[in-house]
């Protein structure tokens, strides 16, 4: 059975914030702790934990859109909420949001610890028979293909996890660079130890450094107890850095001394932790681009490319879609009990033309939500969103440059949501701020309504 969980504390009490990690650490538990909604958001969405630890100070609509947030984020992760002025009904509406537990703050001493232990038992289960299944379906890696820039991509990872040096893994949003550096972990002796992933696009730049070294108490202002950071989370197992290129340069070079001196320097502290961490970083960006441009540091990242990987984007490797499609609907069919449909000829058909500036997952997003609205056995055209039911002026029929193919997809995305930033980010497969960046690079915004008035015969 895995380790046990990661656990995000998000508690406005700072007293009551310090018992509780008091009571973790000494039960081994990691844990990253924040009293800010902002930064809660930033770390349930980089998923650093299992078990999210909810006071329920924060005003009742906020905490109940971070419930759901929760719950869209993940399959794995659980709530548990812990109530200052505990009540029934309190406790009744908190399970109905998603809550899998509700803790009176009288309560600590007694039920805190165990309700943790039987979340932590249950989600512990839950991936031992996610794995069972997987390992079933011959796919203990959740890498799904058999394309030769696919198996390029893979036959590198094995041979990565044969040595300890770091490795850069490059390619665009949603091709699955997570899941090759998870390959990689767990094709190595540090498999039974931790595997943190960090989005360090996903951290505002003034929190990083503290994020990924930790902090002493009152190193700055709101650093109410002494925590670690990610790389002394992931002492002995593996760090995932991913979107490295959004670190600034100063941040840049402390972690190029922490790869060149095995020790990480808490915010606010003159005494180093040693570590012992497998690094792998990853970047949907240029990075050889942005060393030319100086926009990174050529040190760090001939430090970093050591052993380096690409992962080919979906149109790279259209011989695997129709694998994929069938893995994500048989997956997706298992939460919902019920029989996976096929997928029609002319369906694939549209997929193999469709460009997918998303990538593995966009099409997952698609054919998860597919496989929640069919209610008959065969995927049709009809079934698709409206968009890709016309793809016959896609670029194979009108040779239309791949940007241009892009941007006419976001577009066409755009205008389905009604420009909504979160459903279109969740469609295409990709972040928010990935999105935000393609609508600027593509001078993309939705159109102006203007009014006119004619006197008193308008009508709405």
């Amino acid at each position: 059975m895995p380790n046990k969980s990661s656990i995000i504390l998000i508690q406005q009490d700072l007293k009551l914030l310090q018992i509780l990690e008091k009571i973790l650490e000494s039960h081994g538990y990691t844990y990253s702790s924040t009293s800010s909604l902002k930064e809660a958001y930033s770390l349930i969405n980089d998923c650093v934990g299992q078990i999210v630890l909810l006071c329920d100070q924060i005003p009742e609509e906020k905490g109940r859109e971070l419930l759901h947030y929760i719950d869209e984020v993940s399959d794995v992760m659980k709530a548990i909420i812990i109530a200052s002025k505990p009540s029934i009904p309190g406790a009744i509406a908190a399970v109905k949001e998603g809550a899998v537990d509700y803790i009176g703050i009288h309560e600590i001493n007694d039920r805190f610890l165990p309700v943790v232990q039987t979340v932590d038992r249950k989600i512990r289960q839950e991936l031992a028979q996610s794995s069972e299944r997987t390992g079933r379906e011959d796919n203990p890696s959740g890498i799904v293909g058999k394309s030769k820039a696919l198996h390029i991509a893979l036959e590198r990872s094995y041979k990565a996890a044969e040595s300890r040096e770091t490795v850069l893994i490059t390619g665009e949003s949603g091709t699955g660079k997570e899941l090759i550096a998870r390959v990689i972990h767990h094709q190595t002796a540090r498999s039974g130890d931790p595997f943190i992933p960090v989005n360090c696009g996903g951290i505002p730049a003034n929190l990083l450094e503290s994020e990924l070294f930790g902090h002493v108490k009152g190193a700055y202002t709101g650093a109410g107890s002494t925590t670690k950071g990610y790389f002394q989370a992931a002492d002995t197992g593996t760090i995932f850095l991913d979107e490295i290129s959004n670190t600034s340069k100063p941040m840049q070079a402390k972690l190029l001394r922490v790869l060149e001196s095995h020790e990480v320097w808490k915010v606010g502290i003159r005494r180093p932790d040693k570590i012992d961490v497998r690094v792998i970083a990853a970047s949907n960006e240029n990075l050889r681009r942005l060393v030319k441009e100086r926009k990174f540091r050529k040190d760090l990242f001939y430090r970093l490319n050591v052993i380096a990987i690409r992962m080919p984007p979906l149109r790279e490797r259209r011989s695997d879609i129709e694998a994929l499609c069938n893995y994500f609907a048989n997956q997706q069919a298992r939460e919902l009990d019920k029989e996976p449909p096929t997928f029609s000829e002319e369906v694939l058909e549209i997929f193999h033309r469709h460009d997918w500036p998303g990538n593995v997952r966009e099409l997952k997003n698609l054919v998860k939500r597919i496989v929640v609205l069919a209610d008959h056995p065969t995927v049709m055209v009809s079934d698709l969103p409206q968009f890709m039911q016309h793809t016959e002026s896609d670029c194979f029929h009108n040779q239309k440059s791949l940007i241009e193919v892009e941007r006419s997809h976001i577009q066409k995305i755009m205008e389905e949501v009604d420009w909504n930033i979160s459903q279109a980010a969740k469609i295409l497969g990709v972040s928010r701020q990935t999105l935000y960046n393609r609508l600027n690079q593509f001078n993309l915004q939705r159109p102006t309504v203007s009014y006119q008035t004619t006197g008193a015969n308008n009508s709405v």
